[in-house]
């Protein structure tokens, strides 16, 4: 009988999301997956793309580099597979095509942008770790350009997706300007992610059961809420956070322990989002998944299952 050691594979996969380009580098087996090196550079190309509706040549050549360095790494860990993956601010960038070509003339790998239904698949293939779905699930990512949501069974069944253009890193940049908000960007800010969910309509007719949240924000808002392990982020929590958040300093926000200053706006803005989809898919509370996008592509390609 072949032996489990002998059925695990290493495989990597690089994120380049709208506010952090990200490596993981793991062993699995396409059940369990065990990482090996997981690290990040913060590059906020969504904040690029939302003022200029393109990444500058700056951030492009800073991206190429770190793309450079995270596909040295994998190889010299021995992945056998490298997945580059692109995400909301690369799909709209007017210039996405350009960086994709920089990053294959330096790694010689593609960056694969994917669309919003493959980024929720990925995303839930990521929970099946750690929070396996027993009913109906909303699995939802608060990126930095957009909100993916998608619901799936316990089997693993799609019931539909949808994509929001509301992101952490989008939100700021279009509507904050002081430390803390104005009552008048706190409205600006909280009628966008309204009107974009809305136009989503994340609902769609279904009820879920359970709720999942995935990526960077769903981490830092589970540190600001001083939450242990598997405690689920509740509704009326949500609410207060994105409340006070809005009306006190990063400063303030830091050294209360809630958040690095400069994760201050990217909890602002998260929360605000994630009491919107709450609120709209009737949720009274959801669990935090360590695991996201990337730990589901890997398990994807061990699967053979079509990227």
């Amino acid at each position: 009988m072949e032996s489990r050691v002998e059925r695990l594979s290493r495989l990597a996969v690089v994120d380049v999301g709208s506010n952090t380009v990200h490596l993981l580098v793991a062993e699995t087996d396409g059940t369990r997956l065990t990482p090996l090196d997981d690290e990040s550079a913060r590059l906020r190309l969504g904040a690029d793309v939302v003022q200029q509706g393109r990444i500058t040549p700056q951030k492009i050549s800073e991206t190429v580099g770190v793309l450079g360095q995270y596909v040295a790494r994998a190889k010299q860990l021995g992945a056998r597979k490298t997945l580059l993956l692109g995400t909301q601010a690369v799909r709209a960038a007017q210039n996405g095509d350009e960086l994709a070509a920089r990053i294959k003339d330096t790694t010689r790998l593609t960056l694969d942008i994917i669309s919003p239904q493959l980024e929720a698949r990925l995303g839930y293939l990521g929970t099946t770790l750690d929070c396996p779905a027993s009913g109906m699930e909303l699995v939802a990512d608060i990126g930095g350009a957009s909100t993916q949501m998608l619901f799936v069974d316990q089997h693993g069944v799609e019931h539909g997706s949808c994509s929001a253009a509301v992101g952490s890193v989008v939100l700021p940049t279009r509507f904050i300007r002081h430390d803390p908000p104005t009552a008048e960007e706190r409205q600006a800010l909280e009628q966008e992610v309204e009107d974009r969910l809305r136009e989503a309509q994340p609902a769609r007719g279904f009820t879920p059961e359970s709720a999942v949240l995935i990526g960077g924000v769903a981490r830092r808002l589970r540190r600001a809420a001083r939450l242990s392990a598997g405690a689920p982020l509740v509704r009326a929590f949500v609410e207060r956070l994105a409340k006070v958040a809005c009306e006190v300093s990063a400063d303030a926000m830091e050294v209360l322990q809630a958040c690095r200053y400069e994760d201050a706006d990217m909890i602002r803005s998260g929360a605000i989002i994630l009491r919107e989809v709450l609120r709209l898919t009737g949720m009274e509370y959801c669990q935090v998944s360590d695991n996201g996008i990337r730990e589901g592509a890997i398990l994807a390609l061990m699967r053979g299952e079509r990227i």
